[in-house]
């Protein structure tokens, strides 16, 4: 009899602590084809993030999951990325009508949405990769996230690291100069190849701005001083030849350079916490293989925030 008390007793902390555990949990359980994922941060970047926006931007949004237990603890091989590009028609349409259900969107299925898997966000974003920092350094208000995932947000400082991001977004700026090359050399051009022909010339600079901002603040800003905006929406609205690009590339580079090697001393004390973010990691795949019931029925209760509401925010 008493062990039969105990038992019970047992199973209701258990269940007590799981509920206390959702209160402060709150990921959203989508399905993707059979398999499932727990969506822990969705938020808007690209252009309208970067105050670089025209007429011809796309809404992009980018967000980190965890797979699901079986998913995550299997034998079956799982993608780190999932986009409408290396997903299967049928289920990427599927998981778009749950996003656009659950967080109040309107996106297409061949809209600008890519989801990382959290280890895969978590290396890329440790490399100082720029599409991550533009993630987690975003001042806009996220359209998802989770009380779990904001532990990573408060400790988004501990990703720096001055000497990846260095060579890092260098590499991202000289392989945008190789793709606006290799587009101006085509004798045709469709239109879709006009777009990134200016939009690699843009990127190639404000990936060396980004860099130069962070290299003199510690820190990475998504939005360009003034000055650097405008230079880079005049690229992106046409106005500059791809010779004057080139060159304002290499006056830039060597700039930023300089700067490096000036302040290396400084700058090269900024390096990346590993056990921190792997800790961060641990506890983000632990904490999302509560039971998907109890976490739905908490979910309904959670704020979204709709792309426009953060628009009209910033």
């Amino acid at each position: 009899m008493l062990m039969m008390i105990f038992k019970i007793t047992v199973k209701i902390l258990i269940i007590k602590l799981r509920i206390k555990i959702m209160k402060e949990r709150k990921y959203k359980t989508l399905n993707i084809g059979k398999k499932k994922i727990h969506i822990h941060f969705l938020t808007i970047v690209g252009s309208s993030l970067h105050g670089l926006k025209t007429k011809e931007s796309d809404l992009d949004i980018k967000g980190v999951f965890v797979w699901g237990k079986e998913e995550l603890n299997g034998l079956e091989d799982v993608t780190e990325t999932l986009s409408h590009k290396n997903t299967l028609k049928s289920d990427w349409s599927d998981l778009m009508k749950q996003i656009n259900n659950e967080f109040n969107l309107n996106l297409e299925d061949n809209d600008d949405l890519d989801l990382f898997e959290a280890k895969k966000f978590m290396k890329t974003t440790l490399k100082n990769d720029f599409n991550m920092f533009d993630m987690i350094f975003s001042k806009l208000k996220p359209i998802f996230i989770t009380d779990e995932f904001k532990k990573t947000l408060d400790k988004k400082e501990y990703f720096i690291d001055m000497k990846k991001a260095n060579q890092r977004f260098n590499g991202m700026s000289n392989s945008c100069v190789i793709n606006f090359k290799k587009l101006g050399r085509l004798s045709e051009r469709t239109a879709k190849q006009d777009k990134d022909l200016l939009k690699n010339m843009a990127k190639s600079l404000q990936f060396l701005f980004s860099l130069k901002n962070l290299f003199e603040s510690g820190t990475f800003n998504t939005n360009l001083y003034k000055e650097q905006q405008k230079e880079v929406l005049s690229i992106k609205n046409g106005n500059k030849s791809q010779k004057e690009v080139e060159k304002r590339h290499k006056e830039l580079q060597e700039e930023v350079e300089d700067i490096y090697l000036s302040d290396k001393n400084r700058l090269d004390k900024f390096i990346s916490n590993r056990i921190v973010i792997n800790k961060l990691l641990v506890e983000l795949n632990l904490n999302s293989v509560i039971p998907e019931k109890i976490n739905n029925k908490r979910i309904n209760k959670s704020k979204v925030v709709s792309p426009e509401n953060i628009m009209q925010m910033d």
